[in-house]
């Protein structure tokens, strides 16, 4: 008993020695630098990215002990105590949340700097120590719940805290402090928290909060508001809407359309015809209706979609096939409208060709006389859909308006798919009108006549 009593004292000593061991000269010369920097940096491509800051971050993370960076998370200066953390995160360390706890009230506000390369813009700002602590990479699922749960309570407003309570879920424990914090208005995250419970008796502070975001009139608080009525839809929320409608620009479409009604539907019919400032306005209002319709199907919104079709051009891919298996001849006549009108077309979706496609499919002789006329005007951006397309209709039709277009054109990317589609016709009679014109076009040059060449050389033709 007496050598097990001895070995205990030993090393209950030489843990406490090793957890305070003195800190080294070359770790101490490394935070006397960072000191003087005095600013957290980190970079999105560190590897390329040379600052003072970052360089000594690298030495720190290689040279400083585990129980160095310890006591250095303890440090007076908050850039030290940041660096240190992010030191022990590299590592992979464990046990971390007692060092996360201890900083959940660390307000010190820090410099930050976040470097971008050439296509990510360098961001700066200042943030406070907590922060960044709390979001920590490091802690297992349970100690992150713990952390949250510290959060909840806690009596520093953190951006962090206001995120987490947008997602966190409705726990019974949780729910006196988040409708204490949602009647104080200390987090703007807590009314989106405290709509997740339901509660009937909440409705009245719910619906004045969101009344008091909606005049700060920003994108954000449109977030934060239909979330609140998307998490807890009851009817009292209609005519939260109506007087919101009102008072202000702003437009609540996913809160709107979760009731999938005839509210729903003559809210989003109201908006529609409301006057917008710009073009831009209303292309943006048409994307968020359609994205709010997507989010809530429902066959009482039928209409509304061909209707942002119909006086919006606003098509793409999915909502085609839908909207075709609605209702075809309707597709059939809105399809050429669009086809007449491809400038006003959102064609990330390629939405052109599966229009072209259908419009082929349907009367070949109709889409034989469009994209005849097409290829004389449309722009270069769209003007390959409509060669490719050509390509599947009697070339006797659509060669003339071919050859026209390339007799006006000098850029490569509307002559090369011009020379493509000619060549498919696999006809002898066009292929030698169409060397006729490569010559006669003095135009073209450079890297597109080359190409035009080797086409030309792979079909056994020359000019």
């Amino acid at each position: 008993m007496k050598y097990i009593l001895l070995s205990l004292l030993l090393l209950s000593c030489s843990v406490g020695i090793s957890q305070n061991e003195k800190i080294s000269n070359q770790t101490l010369l490394i935070i006397k630098g960072l000191k003087k920097g005095n600013r957290y940096e980190t970079a999105f491509l560190s590897e390329k990215t040379n600052t003072k800051q970052l360089e000594l971050f690298n030495q720190l993370k290689k040279v400083a002990t585990e129980n160095e960076l310890r006591q250095l998370t303890k440090h007076k200066n908050g850039v030290v105590r940041v660096y240190a953390l992010k030191a022990l995160e590299y590592r992979n360390s464990k046990g971390l949340l007692d060092i996360i706890t201890a900083h959940i009230n660390d307000t010190e506000v820090i410099d930050c700097i976040s470097h971008g390369f050439e296509f990510v813009h360098t961001v700066v700002d200042k943030k406070c120590v907590a922060e960044i602590f709390v979001r920590t990479n490091s802690l297992t699922q349970s100690e992150r719940k713990t952390i949250d749960s510290i959060l909840i309570f806690s009596t520093n407003k953190l951006t962090y805290t206001q995120y987490m309570l947008e997602d966190i879920e409705p726990v019974p424990s949780y729910y006196h402090q988040i409708k204490k914090l949602t009647e104080k208005d200390l987090n703007k995250g807590a009314t989106i928290a405290l709509a997740k419970y339901r509660n009937i008796n909440d409705l009245a502070l719910i619906e004045r909060r969101i009344i008091e975001d909606a005049d700060v009139k920003y994108t954000n608080t449109v977030i934060d508001i239909e979330s609140s009525i998307e998490f807890f839809p009851d009817n009292y929320f209609k005519n939260t809407l109506k007087i919101l409608s009102k008072r202000e620009k702003w437009n609540y479409y996913k809160a709107a359309t979760v009731f999938q009604d005839s509210f729903s539907v003559n809210y989003l019919n109201s908006s529609l015809r409301q006057n917008s400032v710009n073009d831009y306005y209303r292309e943006q209002k048409v994307k968020d209706i359609y994205k709010a319709i997507d989010k809530y199907k429902s066959p009482l919104f039928d209409s509304i979609l061909f209707r942002l079709w119909e006086e919006d051009n606003f098509i793409n891919d999915s909502l085609f096939q839908y909207l075709l298996s609605i209702d075809s001849l309707k597709c059939k006549n809105l399809a050429f409208k669009s086809l007449k009108a491809t400038n006003s077309i959102d064609n990330s979706t390629l939405i052109l060709v599966d229009l072209l496609n259908y419009v082929i499919d349907v009367s070949k002789d109709d889409a034989t006389q469009l994209i005849s006329e097409k290829i004389k005007s449309v722009s270069v951006h769209e003007f390959r859909y409509f060669a490719e397309a050509a390509q599947q209709l009697n070339h006797l039709k659509v060669s003339d308006s071919l050859f026209e277009r390339y007799r006006e054109e000098s850029n490569g990317h509307i002559c090369i798919p011009i020379v493509q589609t000619i060549l498919s016709f696999e006809s002898s009679a066009l292929n030698e009108k169409l060397l006729i014109e490569i010559k006669s076009n003095k135009e073209l040059s450079g890297w597109g006549l080359e190409r035009i060449k080797v086409m030309l050389e792979s079909k056994g033709l020359k000019i």
